[in-house]
Parts: structure tokens; sequence; C-alpha cells
């Protein structure tokens, strides 16, 4: 009788998990392979755009990360590969990342360079680099963290002077620099 309510309850255990994962892969005639519509791109660059900024809209900011990845893994080319890397850094800012958001950002800057966004990315990396400058330094044992490592100021900061030197904030950027080095005792 045990034996018996064991072989039923494995079998129902299977059965179940054999539904679940065979549940959402469809077979495409096209590719002749198995795909999962969770992690296929939709049809075009311009739809999956609008997807990923209706996610950002509702403010379900790590679903539209994934999305605007979609759109940069299969569309690198599109004309919408500029705004949606400028998202991910957007969602990144959002979900409190703001090192991660940098590095979003400055892609734009680089493999983009005629992007629109071009001086409101440069605000933001400014605005991320400020935010590493005025946060209050962890120590131990009366060390810092940035005695070991590399300040992050410091790289956005001179990013920002080497990619935008005729931007606003690059002349700001060069003074933070000067007094983040003489805070750091690098004269």
């Amino acid at each position: 009788m045990i034996t018996q309510i064991k072989r039923i309850t494995l079998f129902l255990i299977l059965v179940s998990f054999s539904l679940n994962a065979y549940s959402f892969w469809i077979w495409s005639p096209k590719t002749q392979k198995w795909k999962n519509p969770k992690y296929s791109p939709l049809a075009t660059p311009y739809l999956q755009f609008k997807e990923a900024v209706k996610l950002f809209d509702k403010g379900s900011y790590s679903d539209a990360h994934r999305e605007f990845k979609k759109l940069l893994v299969n569309y690198p080319d599109a004309k919408e590969a500029a705004d949606a890397q400028y998202y991910l850094g957007r969602c990144l800012e959002k979900m409190d990342k703001p090192y991660d958001a940098f590095l979003e950002y400055h892609k734009v800057v680089d493999s983009y360079p005629n992007s629109q966004r071009i001086s409101e990315i440069i605000e933001k990396e400014y605005n991320i680099g400020e935010y590493f400058l005025n946060r209050e330094h962890k120590q131990w044992l009366g060390l810092s963290l940035y005695d070991f490592v590399e300040h992050p100021s410091i790289e956005i900061f001179r990013k920002i002077v080497d990619k935008a030197p005729y931007s606003e904030y690059a002349p700001r950027a060069q003074y933070k620099l000067g007094i983040l080095f003489m805070h750091l005792a690098r004269y």
C-alpha cells in the first residue's frame, strides 16, 4: 500500500515536471529548431523596443532590462540600438546599480557616437561620478576601501574628459578629478 502511494506520487511529480519543462518551447519550421518565446525577440527591432519601453514605463526595470538586452543581442545594427543601450543604463540606475549604469551609458558614447542622447548621457555620467564622490567612504580599521582599489569617480571623470572634452561637463570633471586626487593625497 505504501509503495503504491510512493509510486503514484513519483509518477505525478514526474508528469508535472515534464509538462512544465516543455510547455514553453515551440517548434519553428523556419529555423528547424525549438525555441522558447520568453527568450526570443519580437519580429522587428521597433516592436522589441516598444515592448521594452512599455515595461520600463510600468516600472518593471529588470524585465525592461532583459527586453532591451534582447534587442541589442539580436538587432545590434538597428536604429533603435543606441536608445536601447541608453535605456539599459536607465534601468540599472533605477535598480540602484550606478556603476553598472555608467558602464552601459558609456557603451553608447563608444558604440553610437552620433546618438542624439550623448549630451544627456554625459550629464548622467557626471551625476554618477558626483554620487560616488559625495558618498561616504566605508572604513575598516582606519583604512578606506579606496586605499586598495581605484575610486570609481576617477574612472568616470577621466572618461568624460577623454570622450567629451568639449562638453560643458569636461571642465567640471577635470576640476573634480583634481579635488579627488588632493583628497586621496595623490599630488
